[in-house]
């Protein structure tokens, strides 16, 4: 749904009132040429705060970190929902929501049919290999884990959710038919059946045929990886020209519904990691599908907007409070969360004199999950502070807490650096993060596969390997970030990329860390299409080096 004839009425002492319309669902304030409502006076920062529309929850103000606050009905607040009526106060301007009813937007409000994903990009066509037993998917098909999440997690309502589901599968694996079904009773109701050109398929037969091989999985709980692909294989007639696959869509034991999938039979095995991945986003689809199922009263959320802002400011306390831990070193960083809350972490603390200990940290999904698994993140980073650990062995607490926190259905991707600035060099290692860009000079510091490790909370073991490289003295810099930034999309529907992080990075990379920082943020926010809320949160970290006095 769009507010077509939402405003903000504009107030500012001396001036007559004038109206601004909001046609876009971000809208920036603050005095900077780049923002969309401009304000003057020494009370409004450059990028004071921005006004949001939710799909779901209408429009929130969030402030950006600025130095004098934004202000709803007269009380400071860092995110707030707004209603009908509210006052905005940002320095001396004060900003009145009007809200239109609403209208449905054809364009965006509905899913009516498949997305189909191109053939020569599917994971079958990617890696042909059967999997030994005991071997878990690669680290490589987390990066497509994720994204096929955020796809999932854009679903207004179970039926799209359904439909996007349907559409996953049927762009990894071809097959004859899809049928996404919530269980209803001792059945199961199909309202999502697709054919291999991926238009409406029959399903008529699906309920009596697969009713007995439900009731067999009914004390089935979740299982390793290595067991689930056999085990959710429940049938596999070899006198047909058809395999068939049923995946149970499971929530820890609570089973919603089913994944069935038709393929032509061909004499070639479906890689077992081709299975693990479905399996598993046939959870993701579950966790999402419970959150849905959850619904709020407006009421009841304006009562969450409050206790999400509460929550925000504890996790702000949770960011390290001091950029200033050594005269060699500049630092910066910046983290906006999707929601109230951010599942990204940054962390950097002064380990002894010359050494700052780092972190960059992403936690799959976002949200009030993410965000109190981040915080088990972070008490792991200070206590390694604390009590000395190497790289190796806080990569080896980090991934104990996420296994025993997240209960096997979640995992955070990460970077762990120490910059040594008396020997000018800094060490690495990605726990399935990607690489930050690092200018030493004029020279790149390219990644190596030595150092990459699985993510935090993945059953496998840690493979990857610290790795050390020198830095020019007094002029290098390190941007890290995560994929809200690289995967944030323009109205081309266009991800920004990492290229174009390290473009800019290269062209900027003698500025001051916070110039930096701020240069490659701006960019970021001016390339993403404004016609559409955050989906991801957006964290940058900056560290720079400096000439010591």
């Amino acid at each position: 749904m769009i507010e077509r004839g939402d405003y903000l009425e504009l107030n500012t002492p001396g001036r007559p009132a004038s109206t601004f319309p909001l046609r876009k669902a971000r809208v920036l304030i603050g005095r900077s040429s780049d923002s969309d409502i401009r304000l003057g006076g020494g009370y409004v920062s450059r990028r004071h705060a921005r006004l949001e529309r939710s799909s779901r929850q209408g429009w929130r103000i969030i402030d950006l970190g600025s130095a004098n606050g934004a202000f709803v009905n007269g009380r400071r607040t860092d995110l707030a929902a707004l209603n009908d009526g509210d006052v905005v106060g940002i320095g001396s301007h004060r900003l009145v929501l009007h809200c239109a009813p609403p209208q449905a937007d054809l364009e965006s409000s509905t899913i009516n049919g498949p997305e189909i994903i191109p053939a020569d990009a599917t994971l079958m066509e990617a890696d042909r290999r059967t999997l030994s037993p005991g071997r878990m998917i690669p680290a490589r098909l987390f990066t497509e884990l994720h994204q096929a999440s955020r796809r999932l997690s854009r679903a207004a309502d179970i039926s799209a959710l359904l439909s996007i589901l349907g559409n996953e599968f049927l762009s990894l694996l071809r097959p004859l038919r899809i049928a996404v079904g919530r269980e209803d009773g001792p059945k199961c109701v199909w309202p999502v059946v697709i054919g291999r050109d991926g238009a409406p398929a029959d399903s008529t037969d699906l309920t009596e045929r697969l009713a007995p091989r439900m009731e067999s999985l009914e004390g089935s709980i979740a299982v390793s990886l290595e067991e689930l692909a056999a085990q959710e294989a429940v049938e596999k007639d070899r006198s047909t020209e058809v395999e068939t696959f049923l995946f149970p869509i499971k929530a820890g034991d609570r089973r919603l519904g089913h994944v069935f999938v038709e393929l032509e039979r061909t004499g070639r095995k479906v890689p077992d990691e081709t299975t693990q991945f479905l399996s598993l986003l046939a959870r993701q689809a579950a966790l999402i599908w419970e959150n849905l199922e959850f619904g709020l009263s407006r009421a009841a959320a304006d009562e969450l907007h409050h206790e999400m802002s509460a929550a925000r400011q504890i996790q702000l306390r949770l960011f390290p409070s001091s950029r200033t831990l050594d005269p060699g070193l500049q630092l910066a960083a910046e983290n906006m969360p999707a929601l109230a809350v951010s599942g990204d972490y940054y962390d950097f603390q002064l380990v002894e004199p010359g050494r700052v200990l780092f972190i960059l940290a992403d936690v799959m999904g976002h949200g009030l999950p993410a965000a109190l698994l981040m915080a088990c993140v972070q008490a792991v980073f200070r206590t390694g502070v604390r009590a000395g650990w190497t790289l190796g062995e806080l990569d080896g607490h980090i991934h104990h807490v996420v296994s025993s926190s997240g209960d096997g259905e979640a995992f955070v991707v990460g970077i762990l650096g120490l910059c040594d600035l008396r020997e000018h060099q800094v060490t690495l290692l990605s726990a399935g993060h990607p690489w930050p860009s690092i200018w030493s000079g004029d020279s790149p510091i390219e990644r190596t596969e030595e150092a990459y490790t699985f993510p935090w909370g993945f059953f496998a073991p840690r493979e990857g390997t610290p790795r050390t490289f020198p830095l020019a003295a007094g002029d290098w810099s390190i941007v890290a970030y995560t994929d809200g930034v690289s995967d944030s999309v323009g109205p081309d529907g266009q991800p920004y990329g990492d290229g174009r992080v390290n473009q800019l990075h290269h062209r900027h990379r003698r500025k001051p860390a916070d110039e930096l920082c701020e240069e490659i943020l701006s960019d970021v926010l001016s390339a993403s299409d404004d016609s559409s809320p955050q989906e991801d949160d957006i964290t940058l970290l900056v560290l720079r080096g400096a000439a010591r006095a």
